[in-house]
């Protein structure tokens, strides 16, 4: 074996390189009729095998030699048995009219090779494996064992022809032809990767024409603001089609005044700083519809502005939310009276936790007298009156307000950017006008009235859930006050003990209770504290109960001892009110109400500021109420004499400013 004989193995090698990839070319580009198609290539196969065979390398006088096992198996292997089994016979036919002494070996050769590829394509088959998968490792045994099988063929010669044959060809074979085998079959494999490929890219576009033309949402391309292209569902959502200007964008960009966050979005996605735009919101449409639309707009390239190439992604959700809008009422609105129910409340509370609310303010208002009447009158007349107050709190209530109904018989307005000030106000006019609302009602006439507590959150340490519990402690106090309140009887029930043991009278407490109410409105206290001065006003003596009535009502000056006595009825009126949970805001009051300016009080020696303004307010109109009533112990003074007295004891007995005003803003 020469030189020549290598050289004659690359040129039939590479014969067969060209031919393999004209039948690449042709076989993944003619006829799309598979049968057809492999006919074709089975035709064209066997024309090369034939030129191959005209270009044979002679072995020996009787033995030629060529690459047509490559071709027939490689044939096989990737083509199948049509253009295989077409193939065949023209190589078979040729290789007999050659004649010559391994003419019939010629053949055997190539039907084994062409079997051999048959064989090995069905088992990748059948491990679900694509030609185009077919790795370079997977090539070169096939090739190899391809090869192995045509060396095993020459034992069909004699002995001697068989060893002559093998010296001659075995190297060359196992070396050359699985290379040769690989070098062709990665070519058609190649090809095969890339029709498959087109063909996965052609199914999926096909997919996706479908997806998108019946994507129950609307999708558009949009170019400078035109719509360039659109499905049907988005010309149906938007009554604009491809080549229309994209007039329900300019809608979807203008920002919603609920939603703060929703202006700084569009400015980005316009600015070109965020490359996307996402929102659910009202939109008026061309044709005059209002629509809630759930909206995405996506920049197709690069970002910054213009917005060039838009995605744009719209879906009408206006069904759905009047749906969620149906069932959010059915949970979170109270079905009697239409006001939002403490279910609706408990969610938002989060929201209104925002610094943007404050100062934020709520009133507790509670319907006084409701059970008297749903007991007298029935249920129906209880519950008209409840309707009567939702909407008078309603109407008295701002578009940024919240009125929500907070128990059985509570109402709560929560006011967001509203002072205590300004709360308080709120407060008096609806007072005004419970009272106008029942002074001509039917069965509730004189009946009921509203208790009102209310607190504001002007501080971001501040919790909402604290302000409530403050409002609400406000309320008790105001309900102790209304005589129409059920909670007033323990007041009432204490009162009338206080007045059956000493000289003490419901109208010197009526009396003190309106002065220091009057004294406190005009040094500045509004609200609650009011109404704490007033209840400790009513009730600052009512320690009094524990002393013994014969020292309270003795006509004559006291002893040491029952002086003694008398000076305990702080502390001990101080330890009701904390046993009695509706009096506890007013315990200090009580236990404060008789300590001087200058700590010579009593029961603590408490001296200028140290004692509260409540305290030493209760304490000048308890003064000035005792010095000019008579109490049998004393004679009476009269107003002149009074105010004489207050203007020598302050600075020692009273504070100083609040003589004052009293004297020129209350008394004159």
């Amino acid at each position: 074996m020469d030189i020549q004989f290598f050289k004659g193995l690359f040129v039939n090698i590479s014969i067969l390189l060209s031919a393999s990839i004209l039948m690449n070319l042709l076989y993944f580009q003619t006829l799309r009729n598979t049968v057809r198609r492999d006919l074709l290539m089975g035709v064209l196969g066997g024309i090369i095998g034939i030129f191959l065979l005209m270009n044979t390398v002679a072995l020996t006088n009787w033995v030629v030699f060529d690459t047509r096992s490559i071709l027939i198996s490689v044939l096989a292997l990737f083509f199948g048995p049509v253009a295989a089994l077409t193939a065949t016979p023209f190589i078979v036919a040729y290789r007999i009219y050659m004649g010559g002494p391994s003419a019939l070996l010629g053949v055997i050769v190539t039907c084994v090779t062409m079997a051999f590829g048959l064989v090995w394509r069905s088992l990748a088959l059948r491990q679900k494996r694509t030609m185009g998968s077919l790795t370079v490792g997977n090539l070169y045994l096939f090739g190899f064992l391809t090869h192995i099988l045509m060396l095993l063929c020459m034992f069909l010669q004699p002995w001697e022809r068989t060893l002559e044959v093998l010296r001659a060809i075995t190297l060359p074979v196992l070396i050359l032809f699985p290379l040769g085998t690989v070098l062709i079959g990665v070519v058609i494999k190649t090809r095969y990767r890339e029709m498959e490929t087109e063909k996965e890219l052609r199914e999926h576009e096909e997919q996706l024409r479908v997806m998108y033309n019946q994507a129950p949402i609307g999708i558009a391309i949009l170019e400078s603001n035109r719509i360039a292209r659109a499905n049907d569902r988005f010309t149906s959502i938007t009554c604009e089609k491809p080549g229309d200007t994209a007039r329900f964008l300019g809608e979807a960009l203008i920002p919603q005044a609920e939603q703060p966050s929703d202006a700084e979005s569009i400015q980005t996605f316009l600015s070109g700083s965020a490359n996307s735009y996402q929102a659910e919101k009202p939109i008026n449409m061309p044709d005059g519809r209002l629509m809630w639309a759930h909206l995405t707009l996506t920049r197709l390239g690069k970002q910054g502005p213009p917005m060039g190439r838009v995605l744009c992604h719209i879906e009408d959700v206006t069904e759905r939310r009047r749906k969620d809008e149906a069932l959010l009422n059915a949970y979170t609105v109270d079905a009697m009276t239409g006001v939002y129910n403490r279910a609706y409340l408990d969610r938002e509370t989060a929201r209104y936790e925002g610094l943007g609310y404050l100062p934020l303010s709520l009133i507790l208002c509670d319907v006084d007298g409701l059970k008297l009447i749903n007991d007298a009158f029935g249920n129906e007349e209880g519950d008209a009156l409840l309707r009567g107050v939702a909407r008078m709190l309603q109407a008295a209530a701002r578009p940024r307000d919240l009125v929500v109904r907070y128990g059985g018989d509570e109402f709560l307005l929560l006011m967001p950017n509203t002072d205590a000030r300004e709360t308080s106000e709120i407060c008096i006019r609806l007072r005004e006008a419970m009272e106008a609302h029942t002074a001509g009602a039917g069965v509730g006439k004189g009946r009921t009235s509203l208790s009102f507590g209310f607190a504001t959150r002007d501080k971001a340490d501040q919790s909402l859930y604290d302000t409530m519990r403050t409002a609400e402690n406000y309320l008790f106090t105001h309900k102790l006050l209304s005589k129409k309140s059920l909670h007033s009887a323990i007041l009432t029930s204490i009162k009338a003990t206080l007045y059956e043991k000493s000289f003490e009278t419901e109208e010197h407490c009526e009396r003190m209770a309106r002065m220091s109410r009057r004294l406190g409105q005009e040094l500045g206290l509004i609200g609650e504290q009011l109404d704490l001065l007033e209840l400790g006003a009513y009730l600052h003596d009512i320690g009094k109960v524990r002393i013994d009535s014969s020292i309270l009502k003795k006509p004559g000056k006291l002893t040491d001892a029952e002086w003694t006595e008398i000076k305990k009825h702080p502390e001990a009126g101080y330890r009701i009110a904390l046993s009695v949970p509706e009096l506890q805001n007013v315990a200090e009051i009580i236990l404060r109400h008789h300590e001087k300016w200058d700590g010579s009080g009593y029961p603590d020696g408490l001296r200028g500021e140290e004692i509260p303004l409540l305290a030493r307010i209760v304490a000048i109109t308890d003064a000035y109420d005792a010095m000019t009533t008579d109490r049998g112990y004393r004679q009476v003074m009269t107003h002149e004499e009074a105010v004489a007295e207050i203007r020598r004891c302050a600075g020692s007995h009273f504070d100083s400013r609040v003589a004052d005003v009293l004297i020129r803003n209350v008394l004159r």
